[in-house]
């Protein structure tokens, strides 16, 4: 019998019966482990977070990014008013990057081990893709470069078109890049 909760396929809820997804026909009976295209192992005995969920956790963070950014540059704005153009613009695309990575960034990597305060609400975890245990340091860095700045709409346009049928359900490429993958945790 088979002892996937999910299709590897197309992430279907499965009976413990079952030796077929009833949704895409994918042959189930020897399957226990997975493959994506890439080759990367998925666990199928896992809920792998969906999009909205993800969605809400991150407008849950995004908020303190936002507003620590434009209080940042305002601050600027007051104590420099001779600033140029040229400079406004410098200050108002770097601030939120940095604001952003690092907020995402010492969360994740640093002080809550794969969460972040909107993940914590929504029981969301980002882990390595393959023990979806904590990853490193160096992987969340990767995972978080675009998350607190316009270019997440790139991240996230280019990882939702690639990623269309990964079981892990990543949406941004930068997952890809840093081999995470975000999963839901179960109730205790």
């Amino acid at each position: 019998m088979s002892t996937l909760k999910f299709c590897p396929k197309c992430g279907n809820a499965l009976e413990v019966k079952d030796l077929i997804c009833e949704k895409c026909g994918t042959d189930l009976s020897e399957r226990k482990k997975g493959r994506t295209k890439e080759g990367s192992s998925f666990h199928t005995d896992v809920e792998y977070a969906g999009f909205i969920n993800r969605l809400f956790a991150w407008i849950i963070d995004i908020g303190p990014v936002l507003g620590l950014s434009y209080l940042i540059l305002e601050l600027i704005i007051i104590g420099f008013p001779k600033i140029t153009w040229i400079q406004f613009i410098i200050f108002y695309n770097s601030i939120p990057f940095l604001i952003g990575f690092m907020y995402f960034w010492l969360q994740e990597a640093v002080l809550f081990k794969g969460h972040t305060l909107g993940k914590w609400i929504f029981r969301l975890k980002t882990v390595d893709e393959k023990s979806l245990e904590v990853t490193t340091q160096k992987n969340y860095a990767i995972n978080n470069l675009t998350r607190g700045t316009f270019f997440f709409l790139l991240d996230l346009s280019i990882g939702l078109f690639k990623n269309a049928e990964d079981p892990m359900k990543r949406a941004r490429y930068s997952q890809n890049l840093s081999k995470t993958v975000v999963i839901k945790l179960k109730k205790t």
